[in-house]
């Protein structure tokens, strides 16, 4: 009788703690997941069939300020934040009203430049990682672009901020000091971690290799729920998923054989900056960023060789891809996605010839709509892609 309760308490244990798994495997983040880009995508030039619905949005400039060169915006419910020539500006969803966050100086509450941004978790502030000295954090309201709080920092070389749920934030940094290359052959953490008060509290994500940059890819981008993803410019770390300030998972891109290998930026040379150029010549894919989530797939830009720049469309377990016009600058960037449209931003101002036109997105923009641009203002594409 002993031994049957025995054998009965421990069954129930086992299922117990085999539920406890389930339960979180089920809930928990799915760490790890591996994406096959070119093996789970087919190559097209031409995206008529694959585009659902397409919306363009004039901006109109009523602020007098350089709207160009924009290079990030985030979509809230009401508004498109919007990073430009270093500065931000809230734009109404019609394009047609433009107010800017503070503005560029050296006086009290200025700053140099803006090198990125990003909403805190309740989406009522705008954070803005600024350059000038010392570096600092300026949070705005949202709605009325009020300078609510200044943080200075320590200087790092930041290139991108990423919210926490304490309030606090990390910042992210590519790489040792371009000056100081010994560091390379230190342990070197590209997170730098901070409190709600801009207090230094620690570092993680240890530096396994080079990290590739480029003027016109961002590595820390936004998509709805105020998920964040981290894409180091480097083919041996996994890019990084952020909900609400906390890790939820992994997410590491695998071109197989067309793949950079790993610790290429070093061979042969002392200084990997002086292969960047090598780099991007090479008929291996690189840089993957500009990652968004959205309800039906996933957006995603990749260098291919001689600096081609290639878009990724994935929608469950199948995908598309294609091949931009432009090289490292591509014509029509993406720049923000919500649940069910990828925002591009179009500055190619110059009308070329349909016939000569070979970026299939501006293709098809302009088979649909005609040339869209006027006044050398930058336009909103607006796309929600149909993939099966």
């Amino acid at each position: 009788m002993n031994n049957f309760r025995s054998i009965c308490i421990l069954l129930l244990l086992i299922l117990l703690v085999a539920s406890c798994r389930s339960d979180r495997n089920k809930e928990g983040p799915k760490v790890g997941e591996t994406i096959l880009p070119l093996d789970s995508t087919v190559e097209i030039d031409n995206l008529s069939q694959y585009i659902d619905s397409l919306e363009i949005i004039p901006i109109v400039n009523n602020a007098g300020v350089s709207l160009n060169i924009i290079s990030k915006m985030l979509v809230t419910e009401n508004n498109f934040i919007v990073l430009a020539s270093g500065s931000v500006f809230s734009l109404t969803k019609d394009g047609k009203t433009v107010r800017q966050y503070g503005e560029s100086g050296r006086g009290p509450g200025e700053y140099l430049s803006v090198f990125d941004i990003c909403l805190d978790n309740s989406e009522g502030e705008v954070w803005c990682l600024c350059y000038s000295f010392p570096p600092k954090i300026q949070k705005y309201d949202l709605v009325n672009q009020i300078l609510k709080e200044e943080i200075e920092i320590e200087p790092f070389n930041a290139a991108g901020i990423i919210p926490l749920k304490n309030g606090g934030f990390m910042l992210y940094v590519p790489n040792p000091d371009y000056n100081d290359l010994a560091n390379f052959e230190k342990d070197f953490y590209c997170l730098k971690i901070f409190d709600r008060n801009g207090l230094y509290k620690g570092e993680k994500l240890k530096q396994k290799d080079f990290n590739i940059e480029a003027a016109f890819s961002k590595p820390v981008t936004r998509s709805s729920g105020n998920r964040y993803v981290l894409a180091p410019g480097s083919s041996s770390e996994s890019c990084i998923v952020y909900e609400n300030g906390e890790l939820m998972k992994r997410i590491y891109f695998d071109f197989v054989d067309k793949t950079l290998p790993a610790g290429f930026a070093f061979r042969g040379v002392n200084n990997p900056w002086e292969k960047i150029e090598e780099i991007f010549s090479l008929d291996y894919y690189k840089l993957v960023s500009d990652i968004y989530f959205l309800d039906c797939g996933m957006f995603f830009t990749a260098y291919g060789k001689e600096s081609s720049v290639w878009h990724f469309f994935k929608g469950g377990s199948s995908g598309i891809r294609w091949r931009s016009i432009g090289n490292l600058a591509p014509p029509m960037q993406a720049v923000a996605a919500d649940n069910t449209y990828v925002y591009f931003i179009c500055e190619d101002y110059g009308e070329i010839l349909l016939k000569e036109e070979l970026d299939p997105l501006k293709r098809y923009v302009i088979q649909t709509n005609g040339f869209p641009y006027e006044n050398e203002v930058p336009v909103i594409i607006k796309v929600k892609f149909r993939v099966e």
